[in-house]
């Protein structure tokens, strides 16, 4: 929406129409709908003044107390406040409506992209819910978009595992990563898990919370006591590898239903997590980086010295190189929060393995053994099965329950 059109509007509101001119045919909250012409505009006739000139071919606003106006001219939504005053957008839609809610906030717009119906991004951060909406180990990209901090690690995979095998009835063979095809460092780790789930020693760990003006809740799952040791903390804050795109998919379904179970019925909304595409991969990574990496293409990723800041393919001439080499034995996956966080504060989008995204067959942020250039925001990895080099993470909608 153009600036000039708030000016505009500002303009025709202080036009006075005789009272003898307006017949109103309904009332939105203390204002006249009238018509003219076979067009509707709203008028205070408290003041006398016009407030929307004649010109929408509809006019209407949510049932309760007016949240917002929304006027349509020529298939294209206006968007108002209770004032009055045009809901300025980050981007333009084609497609609005308004939806009465039972909490506080009283009624939400929602904003129809190829998605389908989503809280919208706005300057005026009133506008949304997703301010007040925290998940777990996320980092808030806007609104109704949250992404996680770190990549997929092995202990939120095995946690994973022991809900859906214990908790849930599904057979170990649809959700074990393929041990052939993991990192070496990983499968120990799995072995151990194995060796000892579902024993006399299992004990409740939390998985998650979700809060919601200030309430919280979480979700207790079985885990082996024998893998609560903080001599494994190295293995279990590695990201999980070894799995394919559909396996991504169901964790991410998986989560999302833990999520909404906690969420109460008199709340109107909910999350979807789900794999990132691949466009707003790029686009909450570009979004993270410096201004100096933007206009570089990541060559300011290597220090002063010479070494990468990312889990990067590096040259023993690094500082610092030895002593990674004696805490990992060698080059390869390392923790999830070894290395620098962006400017959002989400760890390893670039280096140490390589995220899935929505389109199958593309990962994007590259791995350990690719060079820097290699792992660039342009640059895709390809795969069509699991590998050593491949992980995830995901991203987290807020979106309103279905009616």
């Amino acid at each position: 929406m153009k600036n000039t059109l708030g000016i505009l509007f500002f303009f025709t509101s202080t036009l006075a129409l005789p009272a003898q001119d307006v017949e109103c045919e309904d009332w939105i909250g203390k204002y006249c709908l009238f018509r003219k012409d076979q067009k509707y505009g709203l008028y205070d006739e408290k003041k006398k003044k016009i407030l929307l000139p004649a010109e929408y071919d509809s006019i209407r606003s949510d049932e309760t107390q007016m949240y917002y106006v929304l006027a349509w001219k020529n298939r294209q939504p206006y968007p108002y406040n209770s004032k009055l005053e045009p809901i300025k957008f980050l981007k333009n839609y084609a497609s609005m409506k308004i939806v009465s809610s039972d909490d506080d906030q009283g009624a939400y717009l929602m904003v129809s992209d190829k998605k389908g119906w989503f809280i919208p991004v706005t300057v005026t951060k009133n506008y949304g819910i997703g301010d007040r909406f925290n998940v777990k180990g996320a980092i808030k990209v806007n609104d109704r978009l949250m992404v996680s901090e770190a990549e997929v690690t092995m202990k939120d995979w095995l946690m994973y595992m022991s809900h859906a095998s214990l908790q849930m009835n599904v057979p170990l063979s649809q959700i074990m990563p393929d041990t052939l095809r993991m990192h070496p460092r990983t499968r120990e780790y799995v072995r151990l898990f194995l060796k000892n789930l579902n024993t006399e020693n299992d004990n409740n760990i939390e998985l998650m919370y979700i809060s919601f003006n200030n309430i919280r809740e979480e979700i207790l799952i079985a885990y082996p006591e024998s893998l609560k040791n903080k001599s494994l903390f190295f293995f279990e804050s590695m990201p999980v590898t070894g799995i394919t795109h559909q396996q991504a998919q169901q964790y991410c379904q998986w989560l999302t239903d833990q999520y909404n179970s906690l969420i109460t019925s008199g709340q109107k909304m909910k999350v979807n997590i789900r794999l990132p595409s691949k466009e707003e991969w790029e686009n909450f990574v570009r979004d993270g980086l410096s201004e100096n990496m933007k206009h570089n293409n990541l060559f300011d990723s290597v220090s002063k010295d010479g070494c990468f800041l990312y889990n990067y393919k590096f040259g023993k001439g690094c500082k610092g190189y030895d002593a990674w080499m004696k805490k990992y034995g060698t080059r390869g996956i390392m923790m999830v929060r070894e290395f620098f966080p962006n400017n959002m504060g989400i760890y390893n989008l670039f280096g140490n393995v390589a995220e899935m995204v929505e389109e199958q067959g593309i990962a994007k942020g590259g791995h350990y053994d690719l060079w820097a250039r290699q792992c660039a925001l342009d640059k895709n990895q390809n795969y069509s099965q699991p590998e050593p080099w491949l992980g995830f993470r995901w991203v987290a909608e807020v979106v309103l329950k279905d009616d």
